[in-house]
């Protein structure tokens, strides 16, 4: 089986990119951090990027805080040419008027792959999340 590790490494303050808390809401959240794919807004078109935001955009952000991880159109290019199949991709926007950035990014939530094997661990209790 292939898989892709994908990584954001730091780099200057201000290069740092963050989305703006308020344009990302709880159903976007738990559908990132969970692979829950059915609660992405189908309507999601535009995020915000935070005042604090750089003004270069890389290719992968992942705002830590927020845990959205967005692609560049040039980073998806790739991925189609490489026939990954495993993402949920959703274009949308990232806008900062204090910037002066309007880009086209793609939402890439990985597919929840089941790796583990229950018979040879030693998890007593498994806490699955809410999914409903």
């Amino acid at each position: 089986m292939k898989y892709y590790i994908m990584k954001a490494f730091d780099t200057t303050g201000s290069d740092f990119i963050f989305l703006e808390n308020d344009s990302i809401d709880d159903n976007l959240r738990r559908a990132c951090c969970n692979s829950l794919f059915q609660y992405v807004d189908k309507n999601l078109k535009l995020l915000k990027l935070s005042e604090e935001s750089g003004n270069e955009l890389p290719d992968f952000i992942y705002d830590e805080l927020n845990e959205v991880p967005l692609i560049s159109c040039r980073l998806k290019r790739l991925f189609d040419e490489l026939d990954i199949r495993s993402l949920f991709y959703q274009r949308l926007r990232l806008e900062s008027k204090a910037n002066h950035i309007s880009e086209s990014y793609w939402l890439a939530i990985p597919m929840k792959i089941d790796c583990l094997d229950y018979d040879a661990s030693n998890v007593d209790e498994i806490e699955v999340p809410d999914s409903d």
